[in-house]
């Protein structure tokens, strides 16, 4: 009689089944910490910022105005 062990894992394949489970795991975590991370970032809703490049002039600027041509 033949033996049958086609449905059985193979050693080789319980390492690669557990490398890849760890890896999943891995990308759940750093998901699951971004997510936590994210809400720890307190957004200030009233708080005013500078603008960017206020200091410029409209000479700085290059725009010609209404008679640009």
């Amino acid at each position: 009689m033949k033996s049958n062990n086609n449905k059985y894992i193979r050693p080789e394949q319980k390492g690669q089944i557990i490398f890849v489970i760890l890896i999943l795991l891995a990308i759940a975590v750093g998901l699951i910490w971004n997510v936590i991370e994210e809400d720890k970032k307190a957004v200030v809703p009233d708080a005013s910022f500078p603008m960017a490049n206020a200091h410029i002039s409209w000479e700085q600027s290059f725009y010609g105005g209404g008679m640009a041509w």
